[in-house]
């Protein structure tokens, strides 16, 4: 079985679209990197651990009434927003994304400077499962059974 690890990835995780809950500081940050990000949420300035948007009166970006903002307002759509924080949707590649000469992989370049989405997300975890058998470089496990079964019929046959 194929190790789920960073190192056997081309960073998917990093590559949009992707919703990320970003502080005004970690959206500027990723922008001078080149990031294409479209603000949604402006940063909720609240002391709470997490407010809903826009029921708690987070003011949507009103520079963008995109098609993201409408359709959350049409869906009523809630969900909780840390303090500080606003929502965006990164576009492509994060900017911080560089390859390693010594590997060839993809691997960030800002790696200690890193937003708090990135720290938080958990290598190996159930959204890295998922995120890499998206992007083709592990099978899903539905795939692997329906293969074995296709396998073992062919075999049946002859």
């Amino acid at each position: 079985m194929k190790e789920i690890a960073c190192n056997t990835c081309s960073g998917v995780c990093c590559i949009g679209p992707r919703a990320l809950e970003l502080t005004d500081a970690e959206r500027d940050q990723l922008a001078a990197a080149g990031t294409a990000l479209i603000q949604i949420v402006i940063a909720a300035k609240h002391t709470r651990p997490a407010a809903p948007y826009p029921a708690a009166g987070i003011p949507l970006n009103p520079e963008r009434p995109d098609i993201f903002q409408r359709r959350m307002l049409a869906a009523g759509e809630t969900a909780p927003l840390k303090a500080n924080h606003g929502l965006h949707i990164m576009l492509g590649r994060c900017g911080n994304l560089v390859r390693d000469d010594s590997t060839g992989q993809e691997v960030c370049g800002a790696y200690d400077d890193r937003p708090g989405i990135c720290r938080e997300f958990e290598e190996a975890g159930p959204r890295c499962a998922e995120m890499r058998q998206e992007a083709g470089i592990d099978d899903p496990p539905l795939l692997k059974l329906e293969a074995l079964f296709s396998r073992l019929q062919e075999l049946n046959d002859n």
